[in-house]
């Protein structure tokens, strides 16, 4: 599950346990998004205004 948490993009992984943080990343714009993709790491999302942005959530926080 990826989500927009007090400033930073999250993603998050679900078990039958509950929700854990994989990774978060600060992607320094608010604002409409694409559907964001994930692959590799790396986290592909395209802002309204039509910047990419590639965060790597491969490290968590």
């Amino acid at each position: 599950m990826i989500s927009y948490v007090r400033g930073d993009l999250v993603v998050t992984g679900l078990s039958p346990s509950g929700p854990e943080p994989l990774a978060a990343v600060d992607i320094g714009e608010r604002g409409e998004w694409t559907m964001p993709v994930l692959a590799n790491g790396r986290l592909f999302l395209r802002t309204s205004e039509g910047n990419l942005i590639c965060p790597d959530v491969r490290e968590s926080r």
